[in-house]
């Protein structure tokens, strides 16, 4: 049995009765349908913030086209404020795209660059300005840096905070050093921290991640907290008893690499050992594999904890990456033994051993030989689930008591 937690009860944001102040989530990735990692983060700290006592609002910002998941206006009510949105185009923007692209292709480190602000819309400012007049925020809690310039339109006394998910000074080169193409936001250090300067405090995912930010706005007045995957903790998961494992994951860049590399290179050898061995692979990941004997692939599932129930461990192949890897986190909190690359294991290292199992990223050798092993010693998995589990717990706990200081004026 788990030892008892307080955790607060998740309630949705749209009928939260507040005890705290007023917060405003502002984002342009929507936290409906969860289908990746940053979705998940987005919607459970809103569902967390809401449990914590405060006025939980929500200002998404919609690109031309795009529409509105229907779940976004059942979940969070007459405190989700839809606001057009769209990246700067026009002629200052072609010449840089162009001028980006012309880099890339002479191999220059420039070219994988933007500028602070290219991808913000300067109507955004006044649009922010109208909700602020009409609704009184406490707090407003902007997600990337590339929103940052959304922190210079409230006014004093209205406390700002970036939530970065991720380190973007030079992101591109983990990627390209890998050998994979890179097509999202990356920044020259400077211009990251002109970004993360212009709130009053700035959300690390993980302490390495705090560490390199504390450094980085040294002699500004911004300051950084670690707050990871904060969660609602299910009930633990029974491990089947079947010889399957389970991988989760959207189909990005990373993840769709990662599952490539198990089934071609781990895949078999952990089937050559165990010949009864099956490979459950849950969202849109799986269209980056061919079908294979011994692959099911389940799609998109919309109660994650029932696909987890369905295996003996979990795994995760990715050999990149930067941030926290959330989906590594939700495993633990399930009580589900983990084989993970040491990618997959970004932030959470400091338990390796004891509530998962780590494997250096290019070796499938290793890995085949933890997951065979795991499978063969159900004592072994069971300890490993337990401490898994009570790893989560400690961890959630932690990051709660960094966002209670970053918000404050919450439930006590």
């Amino acid at each position: 049995m788990d030892p008892p937690v307080h955790e607060p009860a998740l309630r949705r944001p749209g009928t939260a009765a507040a005890r705290g102040g007023k917060v405003l989530v502002v984002s342009d990735v929507p936290p409906f349908p969860t289908s990746s990692g940053n979705r998940a983060r987005i919607r459970t700290l809103t569902e967390v913030i809401a449990g914590l006592g405060h006025e939980l609002h929500f200002a998404a910002l919609v690109r031309p086209g795009s529409g509105l998941d229907p779940q976004m206006s059942r979940h969070y009510g007459r405190r989700l404020h839809v606001l057009p949105f769209e990246r700067r185009r026009g002629p200052a923007w072609a010449w840089e795209h162009a001028a980006r692209r012309l880099r890339q292709r002479l191999n220059l480190d420039a070219g994988w660059l933007w500028t602070l602000d290219a991808w913000y819309d300067d109507r955004l400012d006044a649009r922010l300005r109208e909700l602020q007049a009409r609704e009184s925020f406490d707090t407003v809690l902007i997600e990337y840096v590339y929103l940052s310039r959304a922190a210079c339109v409230f006014p004093p006394g209205v406390r700002t905070v970036i939530d970065t998910h991720d380190r973007f000074t030079r992101r591109h080169r983990a990627a390209r050093e890998a050998g994979q193409a890179y097509g999202w936001f990356s920044l020259a250090e400077a211009d990251e921290r002109r970004g993360l300067a212009r709130a009053d405090a700035v959300i690390a995912i993980q302490d390495d991640e705090a560490a390199f930010f504390s450094a980085l706005l040294a002699g500004t007045s911004t300051t950084v907290e670690t707050v990871g995957h904060v969660f609602e903790p299910a009930a633990p998961v029974r491990r089947a008893r079947a010889r399957r494992a389970l991988l989760v994951g959207s189909h990005n860049p990373v993840n769709a690499e990662g599952a490539r590399y198990f089934v071609g290179q781990v895949l078999p050898r952990v089937q050559q050992e165990l010949p009864d061995f099956e490979l459950l692979i849950a969202g849109d990941v799986g269209q980056a594999v061919a079908d294979a004997p011994g692959l099911r692939k389940l799609g998109r599932v919309t109660a994650i904890g029932e696909a987890y129930a369905q295996a003996a461990l979990a795994l995760n192949p990715v050999r990149s990456g930067t941030g926290l890897c959330i989906k590594s986190l939700e495993t633990l909190a399930y009580g589900l033994p983990l084989v993970t690359t040491r990618s997959g294991a970004r932030g959470l290292e400091a338990w390796a051993g004891s509530a998962f199992s780590m494997v250096p990223d290019d070796d499938p050798q290793a890995m085949a030989a933890a997951i065979c092993t795991l499978l063969r010693r159900d004592d072994q998995a069971e300890a490993m689930g337990r401490s898994a589990r009570a790893a989560a717990l400690e961890i959630n706990r932690v990051q709660l008591a960094a966002l209670r200081r970053l918000l404050g004026r919450g439930e006590a």
